[in-house]
């Protein structure tokens, strides 16, 4: 490959990997090689956007996200393709099956083996491997490696990795039968290891599943059959309007502007910080005091409940003593509860998946739901004794701090994962996961 000559730097990685050659020592058996030795580097092109006639032809285009999507696995299909018009007005060239392609720019370290003939954009350098190394033991080392590769890329707000440092790597090799191993080992482990990750990855969306279903039991009495013995739940529902001492739409946007915020004032409440049926501020999304006093009544109180009224419906959140005196943004309407029912319970009502399906259905606005005042009074509520009322959010809080105890846990386990196929490749690198290439028995080679 022509251009810059490779750098004369040594930045040595952490294992299996440097620019440069560095003063590490390799296991036994393996050697240290300029990666130029035993793989073809080559580059990748972007053939012209302004002709369509390069594009959509038979030849598949490695783009960025398709390394994102395929990273550290085989690749067959891409999302773009180009003609042979493309390739024969471009610097764009068709690499072999077996290529291993490394993002260097834009998104660096996504790595992929081609496992068909195909073209790469320039955001990659490809590897065409001899066979002194195994096209599947250089991904998963530069898998491995993704850290370093980072430290090897200049820039502050887009890292890339140039040419004279890549034209410079150097990599560690065991025998091509001991990489062999190396693959067969790492990737049954990594088989086991991502089933898991598979499996823990589901389980957020059971627990949304979960919370919803017992929103629907709350709201509909179910929740507390066993608790109820000399009443009965409500056979019919009455309207929000009926449980409210007060309904306020927040400020139109001629009485609060963007230019009024200001950093760590008092804060805003939008349906962006309605997050999980609590509040979560945005430091820049303030006021100043004169600010707040000139909005007044749209100041919050403890025990009022926030709504979005724009896009997802049923975002709610009880305002507590921390909340009280915020202030009601453009996008939410305060509902205030009247004594007949229980902010805590009112909360769960408008976030039930009734409650949602509801106001979906009654929203207007084609590009995006909103609520006005009219709907929200409509909405149906069944309304128990403040003493089921109280049973009913007790028995939520319990189950939801359950469900919240296993998404931690859950949590917790995906960073082990992460931490396990960190630590299975670092030993694959290190010369620590399969022992050295058995020698042949002695007289093997005899006739």
């Amino acid at each position: 490959m022509t251009g810059r000559p490779a750098t004369d730097d040594v930045i040595p990685g952490a294992f299996a990997l440097s620019v440069g050659m560095p003063d590490l020592p390799a296991p036994d058996g393996w050697r240290w090689v300029k990666l130029t030795d035993v793989a073809r580097l080559e580059s990748g092109h972007t053939p012209s956007r302004k002709h369509p006639e390069y594009w959509d032809g038979d030849i598949q285009w490695l783009g960025i996200q398709d390394a994102r999507q395929h990273h550290g696995r085989e690749i067959l299909e891409t999302r773009q393709t180009i003609s042979e018009l493309g390739i024969a007005n471009s610097s764009a060239r068709i690499l072999p099956a077996g290529t291993v392609c490394l993002s260097r720019t834009a998104s660096v370290g996504y790595v992929v083996r081609l496992g068909r003939p195909m073209a790469t954009s320039q955001d990659f350098v490809n590897w065409v491997c001899s066979e002194d190394v195994e096209p599947e033991y250089l991904m998963y080392l530069f898998i491995a490696e993704a850290d370093s590769i980072l430290r090897f890329g200049k820039g502050s707000t887009h890292t890339t990795v140039y040419f004279p440092e890549v034209k410079a790597f150097h990599v560690c090799l065991p025998p091509p039968e001991e990489q062999r191993r190396i693959v067969a080992k790492v990737e049954a482990l990594l088989a086991r290891v991502n089933a898991a990750r598979d499996r823990l990855a589901h389980v957020p969306g059971i627990l949304k599943r979960f919370r919803q279903s017992v929103l629907a039991a709350a709201c509909s009495g179910r929740l507390t059959e066993e608790w109820r013995v000399d009443s009965s739940f409500p056979e019919e529902s009455v309207d929000l309007g009926q449980v409210l001492a007060e309904i306020r739409t927040g400020p139109f946007g001629s009485a609060l502007h963007s230019s009024d915020y200001v950093e760590s004032g008092i804060p805003v409440i939008n349906p962006t910080n309605l997050v999980g049926g609590i509040i979560v501020p945005t430091a820049s999304v303030s006021v100043t005091r004169d600010t707040r006093d000139r909005l007044a009544e749209f100041v919050l109180r403890t025990g009022d409940i926030v709504i979005a009224r724009r896009g997802e419906m049923g975002r709610c959140a009880v305002v507590g003593a921390r909340e009280a005196g915020w202030l009601c943004g453009t996008g939410c309407a305060v509902l205030r509860p009247n004594m007949r029912v229980l902010p805590s319970f009112l909360q769960l009502v408008v976030s039930s998946p009734e409650a949602r399906r509801y106001l979906a259905a009654c929203s207007v606005g084609s590009t995006m739901q909103n609520l006005n005042q009219k709907v929200l009074v409509g909405l149906p509520v069944w309304l128990p004794t403040i003493g089921e009322q109280r049973e009913i959010v007790n028995h939520v809080e319990a189950l939801f701090a359950l469900a919240d105890t296993i998404e931690q846990r859950a949590s917790t386990a995906l960073r082990r994962i992460d931490r396990l196929i960190q630590s299975i490749l670092s030993k694959a690198f290190r010369g620590e996961l399969v022992g050295p290439s058995p020698a042949p028995p002695e007289g093997a080679d005899e006739e």
